[in-house]
């Protein structure tokens, strides 16, 4: 069973690899960091987690269709 923490670093490399090669528009990067910050807290309940990794998801398939179809 993967525990929070190997959950969150795995995200962190696989998502960085992928937004490092992507341009964003400003809106779509505050979102971003907004859901970055609320992954990285502590104290933030899983559920909120859960919908921060699907609203990352949601930007990623949405600007840039050829790098989510291989995960699918």
């Amino acid at each position: 069973m993967m525990t929070r923490k190997k959950i969150i670093l795995l995200y962190f490399v696989c998502f960085s690899f992928i937004v490092g090669a992507q341009k964003f528009s400003e809106e779509e990067t505050e979102k971003i960091d907004r859901y970055n910050a609320i992954i990285k807290n502590p104290n933030s309940s899983d559920t909120a987690i859960a919908n921060s990794y699907l609203e990352l998801s949601s930007i990623l398939y949405v600007s840039n269709i050829d790098t989510m179809i291989p995960l699918v």
